[in-house]
């Protein structure tokens, strides 16, 4: 965001910014994350944790629109600009919501298994990394040929390979945290259906 590429001279969002913006941007960011990150987590008594993860994709990909949009609004009125901001800082609020959700998931699903918790963990924190590794890959590639744009392309393609397993764990989420004794999920029945 700071080395201007003259490959990508069209892109609002590549090499036009200074340390103190970019840091800026970053802090704003993070306090959306935040926000979102306490009002989905005190969401999971009404919804599905997978429904709290399909709508954080849903925001990511709206997040997403909205930055190639603002990475093409050169000669856009201001008040447009401000618009797609609004409009990718709402969809930053809610991606937020995936990751307590999925946290959440993991955590009633090491729940049935007490013996394995640690190893559920460890797969886990295994899992992230590799995400993180092939995430950074794929970006870093998409983003030496196409600038800002493919990394946002590439990203969105991640999302919608995310739906794959979700739409998996949609189907069995009413059995996780399954009570032995009861036969029931607690907590899980108020939100069966949603």
């Amino acid at each position: 965001m700071r080395e201007p590429d003259p490959r990508f001279a069209d892109q609002m969002l590549m090499g036009r910014f200074d340390p103190i913006a970019i840091s800026a941007g970053l802090g704003v960011g993070l306090l959306i994350f935040f926000a979102g990150l306490i009002y989905w987590g005190n969401r999971f008594k009404a919804l599905r944790r997978t429904t709290i993860i399909f709508w954080g994709l849903v925001g990511g990909a709206v997040l997403i629109g909205a930055a190639v949009a603002i990475n093409h609004s050169e000669g856009f009125a201001p008040l447009l600009a401000a618009g797609l901001a609004v409009i990718a800082i709402a969809g930053l609020f809610v991606l937020a919501g995936a990751t307590p959700a999925a946290l959440g998931l993991l955590a009633d699903i090491s729940e049935a298994f007490p013996h394995d918790r640690g190893a559920i963990m460890g797969l886990y924190s295994v899992f992230l990394a590799l995400g993180q590794i092939i995430g950074a890959l794929i970006g870093g590639f998409a983003a030496d040929d196409f600038g800002i744009d493919g990394l946002l392309v590439a990203t969105l393609v991640l999302l919608g390979v995310a739906l794959v397993p979700l739409a998996q764990l949609r189907r069995w989420e009413h059995q996780v945290g399954m009570n032995p004794q009861t036969g029931h999920a607690p907590g899980l029945e108020a939100r069966s259906g949603r």
